[in-house]
């Protein structure tokens, strides 16, 4: 990650901050207020080496992310569990989260000197990510799981991907959760860095904090983040981070297929020990109980489900409470999905009347229809899986003839092809007379492999393989000692191998003679062959009386003479696999294997399924695309590739959509007088609403799909607040809107009536105390409060921007809860324009002024006096004391700029000094 030793400021800010201009009106004040680095003071704990900062590698940019976010939150007061990984040369490195205490009030916003506190959390952060430690720079992963595991952070917490996003709602997801008071953790251009606020005026950008101690903080473009020439646009951001409350279950449901298995998810205990339990017989919880912790699937987090036997989706649920907080989990599982598959899909016969079997697998009920009378089959239907018997009767021709027997399930089906022999008695029958020591000891040829002794003589094998026509092909055959062979296939089925072509190998070819050896020939399927089952015969006589003579000799010594079914086949076909397709409910793309001679084209009658490519040629795959499927109906159609006549289908399912069942809002504040909330559903199901209270009634008591509807309450006569929900309910789902009316109560006060800030700026707060609800707001841009709305008491802080400007301003805060209406007024000094303005004495000297690396201050008067040091936003940087008179403060890690320097004692401004960096 990205780590600056010397930052470098633009100087056209310089000339800003002198003029006293600021045009940023944050909608949402930066969040945090600590201007964290990553090298001195930072690294203390890391671990050492010599070329680094200080003697220690950096910690790294995600770990300085992860200990601001922390800091801000101020939580937690301790982790869990521990951790350790072995970071190369550097070694084993550990972190025992449970047993340290962390001390947020200790941790001060910016560092001039080492911080123990500051250090261990660093480094803390940076055991978490395995952080990759260096000297000059240390890297890791944006691992958001260690937020929940050690750090007790919210179940909420989770990673975000801005291609998954449209501009504007990569926008608002961020403002959302701005808006929500909880900062964003964001990765762009290998650096890591949070987003901490957010103006609208005179355009939306947002505020970073980049973790080098304050260089280029500041509010950008999130579309366009540059910095110094460097891209850090995010890509991804960590959203949801805020301290884990109590007991939390997530998600709200898990998906599990028919076949059962682990239904994982995470559960987060903060204090309480928790049971778990379901109704279901079908969900067994791997823990029944448990402790505080971070639990997830390898420690608990999980349910063993079983298998589901019927088409359509069950729910089921786990259930966890600690006594006062229940929190369900959602166990969807699919419904089985449709399939048939046979075992083969090609089958070749004898001429004569013979049977083979099929098995079946198949989920529900099928049935089996033959092309012809020839074919039959038993049984002709079946349930599941299964067999069938296929008997072809005797083919009184000589002709080879072909048929199918097509296996239906609903939409689903499998062709078993049937091809059987003509009459095979006009082949002739040859005959070895004499036995010798010669033979053939293997045959292959494509898918044949046999392997025999010598000297068996004449064998029909009954064993073969498929060819096509115009495809080229290589038949090797080894001999044992001398040999005279040859090699013929009937190419036209006539009975003879004497026309042209048939003799593959010749009989006074190139393999004469052939002794202990293997030889090969090339050969093609010629154009003329015809379809069907033929004979290949594999010659090989006793070597000495010249070539073989003919294929049907009968009194030729020694040897061998085998016979083989050779299936000859049109090249052109068309296959596809598999035959059926699965989706989720989301739907998604899945290829389909091609196997086919020529030009292809595909489609679907079913407009919700589209394709990668509508047609193709030869070999390949091809993607079926389905659209989400919005319906909780699960819905399936085919998909038809054709090749001229010839076609392959492939049946597709698409599961049925989750519920969908979400309010707009989830909680309502409502006056004493009474009044209505609008509610926007949006949803895939019917749904009932319920009332928890008789002054909350509802416009309607049902809806369905996408609507709307008004939540009615009364006025409230009581001088108490009140609260209520209403239950938006389908099935399991629900969507509780709690409601909270003000009372009748005028009590509204604050405390103190008024704020006063320096020049600088800074944060201070006021108190509120009502029964009632309220809302705050200003109206002046360079003030800022970090709630707008509430109920009861509370403490509203206000930040105060620095005063660039000679004159003193004012502006207010404004609280009312309708009934009582209280200002607090803001008052703001203006900033000097001279070197030194004392409000005791005078006697004090700061030099150099420009500074670099370091500035001196003197005074005989303020001889034990405090010094803080603000930047031109107004955030603490750096703090010291006075040492008898004289001290010396280090700049070195300051950016350079304008910076005001007050003298405080007792707590008061007894001196200000204006300061210029410029290294």
């Amino acid at each position: 990650m990205i780590a600056m030793k010397k930052p470098i400021l633009f100087f056209f800010l310089v000339f800003l901050l002198i003029a006293g201009i600021n045009s940023v009106t944050a909608q949402v004040s930066p969040l945090t207020s600590t201007t964290w680095n990553q090298g001195c003071n930072y690294n203390t704990d890391c671990p050492a080496d010599g070329a680094g900062a200080c003697g220690h590698v950096y910690t790294g940019c995600g770990a300085t992310a992860y200990a601001q976010m922390l800091k801000y939150h101020a939580f937690p007061p301790a982790g869990w569990g521990s951790h350790s990984y072995t970071a190369g040369s550097y070694g084993l490195q550990s972190a025992n989260y449970a047993a340290t205490s962390y001390n947020w009030t200790s941790m001060p916003n910016a560092l001039s000197s080492m911080n123990a506190d500051v250090a261990q959390l660093m480094y803390h952060c940076g055991v978490a990510l395995d952080m990759g430690y260096g000297p000059s720079g240390s890297y890791c992963s944006a691992n958001s799981q260690v937020l929940k595991q050690y750090f007790k952070y919210s179940l909420s917490v989770r990673g975000a991907l801005q291609s998954q996003y449209t501009s504007t709602a990569w926008e608002n997801l961020v403002i959302s959760e701005l808006n929500a008071g909880r900062v964003v953790f964001a990765s762009g251009g290998a650096h890591f860095y949070i987003i901490d606020g957010y103006q609208t005026t005179p355009s939306l950008k947002f505020h970073l904090n980049f973790g080098w101690g304050g260089f280029a903080d500041g509010y950008y473009d999130i579309h366009n983040v540059v910095v110094s020439s460097t891209n850090f646009t995010p890509y991804s951001v960590i959203v949801g981070i805020k301290p884990l409350a109590g007991l939390e279950a997530s998600p709200d449901t898990v998906t599990v297929g028919s076949g059962g298995g682990n239904a994982n998810y995470e559960v987060a205990s903060l204090a309480t020990n928790w049971t778990a339990s379901t109704a279901d017989s079908w969900i067994t919880p791997a823990l029944l109980s448990g402790g505080p912790g971070f639990y997830n699937y390898t420690n608990g987090a999980s349910a063993t489900i079983g298998s589901h036997s019927l088409y359509t989706p069950r729910y089921g649920s786990v259930t966890y409470t600690d006594g006062s907080t229940t929190k369900n989990i959602v166990v969807k599982q699919n419904g089985i999905q449709p399939f048939l598959y046979c075992a083969q899909n090609n089958l070749t016969y004898s001429s004569s009347s013979s049977m083979q079997t099929v098995n079946i697998s198949c989920d529900s009920n099928w049935t089996v229809t033959p092309s012809a009378p020839w074919i039959t089959v038993t049984p002709i239907s079946g349930t599941g899986n299964g067999s069938i018997d296929i008997t072809v009767a005797g083919n009184p021709s000589t002709s080879t003839r072909i048929g199918t027997v097509i296996v239906t399930r609903n939409n689903l089906q499998q062709v078993i092809n049937i091809t059987q022999a003509g009459s095979g008695s006009f082949w002739c029958t040859p005959a070895m007379i004499t036995p010798g020591t010669n033979g053939i000891t293997n045959v292959t040829l494509n898918t044949l492999n046999r392997t025999s002794a010598i000297n068996e003589g004449y064998i029909n094998t009954s064993t073969g393989t498929t060819l096509k026509i115009d495809t080229s092909y290589t038949i090797y055959v080894t001999f044992s000692g001398g040999n005279a062979p040859a090699v013929w296939i009937d190419w036209n089925i006539d009975g003879d191998f004497g026309d042209p072509g048939e003799a593959v190998v010749s009989p006074s070819g190139t393999w004469y003679p052939s002794f202990s050896s293997t030889k090969n020939m090339a050969f093609t399927v010629p154009a003329t062959a015809v379809e069907g089952v033929t004979r290949m015969r594999v010659y090989a006589k006793a070597f000495g009386t010249g070539p073989v003579s003919g294929p049907c000799n009968t009194t030729d010594n020694g040897g061998d003479i085998e016979d083989y079914d050779i299936t000859v086949m049109n090249q052109r076909h068309i296959w596809a696999t598999p035959s059926s397709l699965s989706y989720l409910n989301a739907g998604g793309t899945q290829n389909v294997t091609i196997d086919c001679d020529s030009a292809w084209t595909v489609n679907s009658p079913a407009s919700w399924i589209s394709f990668t490519a509508g047609s193709g040629s030869g070999n390949g795959t091809n993607g079926v695309i389905t659209t989400a499927n919005t319906s909780t109906v699960p819905r399936t159609a085919s998909v038809t590739y054709t090749r001229g006549t010839r076609t392959a289908v492939v049946a597709v399912y698409q599961d049925g959509a989750d519920t969908i069942l979400l309010a707009n809002t989830l909680a309502a504040t409502i006056p004493n007088s009474g009044g209505t909330q609008n509610v926007i559903m949006t949803s895939n199901v019917a749904y009932t609403m319920t009332s928890s209270q008789s002054w909350i009634t509802t416009s309607v008591s049902s809806g369905s799909g996408n609507g709307s509807f008004d939540i009615i309450v009364s006025s409230n006569p009581t001088p108490l607040i009140r609260t209520g929900n209403v239950t938006v309910q389908s099935g399991t789902f629900t969507q509780v809107i709690s409601i909270t009316q003000d009372s009748t109560s005028t009590v509204l006060n604050v405390a103190p009536p008024s704020l006063n800030y320096s020049s600088a700026g800074g944060v201070q707060s006021f108190s509120i105390t009502t029964s009632s609800g309220w809302t705050a707001s200003t109206g002046d841009s360079w003030i800022g409060i970090d709630q707008n709305s509430g109920s009861g008491n509370a403490t509203i802080n206000v930040t105060a921007t620095m005063n660039g400007t000679t004159s003193i301003r004012t502006g207010s805060v404004t609280v009312t809860n309708g009934l009582v209406l209280q200002v607090v007024t803001v008052t703001q000094d203006s900033m000097i324009t001279t070197g030194v303005k004392t409000y005791g004495a005078n006697g004090l000297h700061v030099y150099p002024n420009p500074a670099n690396d370091f500035i001196t201050i003197e005074s005989s008067e303020y001889v034990d006096a405090q010094l803080q040091l603000f930047d031109a936003t107004g955030r603490l940087v750096l703090e010291g004391n006075m040492n008898s008179g004289r001290t010396m403060l280090s700049t070195s890690e300051l950016g350079k700029g304008m910076y005001l320097l007050l003298v405080k004692e007792n707590g008061s401004v007894v001196a200000q000094h204006r300061l210029i960096i410029q290294h």
